[in-house]
C-alpha cells in the first residue's frame, strides 16, 4: 500500500506477524553478519512480539510490533512508531479503470 507525506509519497509497510513476508521483501531483510535488516526475538517476551533491527546511517534501529518501516530517498530505511506515522502520513488513492 502506498502513503504520501505532504507533499512525499513513500513505500511503507507496518511490521505485524500478517506483513511479515511482505516486509522480508519491503526492508531486504538479510543477515546480521552482512550489515542488513533483520528478525528479531526476544525470549523474555511472553507476547512474542515481532521486532526487527534496521541498520541506518544513524546506526541500528529497532522497529517493534505496530511500527511502520518506510524506505524513504536513496533506499534509506526509516522506522516511525504508528502514532507518528499516522500523524505524517495518509494513504494515496488508488484508481481503479
Amino acid at each position: 500500500m502506498k502513503f504520501r507525506r505532504k507533499p512525499l509519497v513513500v513505500d511503507a509497510v507496518q511490521l505485524l506477524w500478517s506483513t511479515w513476508s511482505e516486509m522480508c521483501v519491503h526492508a531486504g531483510v538479510g543477515s546480521e553478519a552482512a550489515g542488513q535488516p533483520h528478525g528479531v526475538r526476544d525470549p523474555a517476551d511472553k507476547n512474542d512480539q515481532i521486532m526487527m533491527d534496521i541498520p541506518t546511517p544513524l546506526g541500528v534501529v529497532r522497529a517493534v510490533q505496530g511500527d511502520w518501516v518506510i524506505r524513504g530517498d536513496g533506499g534509506i530505511l526509516v522506522v516511525y512508531s504508528d502514532e507518528n506515522f499516522k500523524h505524517l502520513y495518509e494513504p494515496v488513492p488508488t484508481c481503479s479503470l
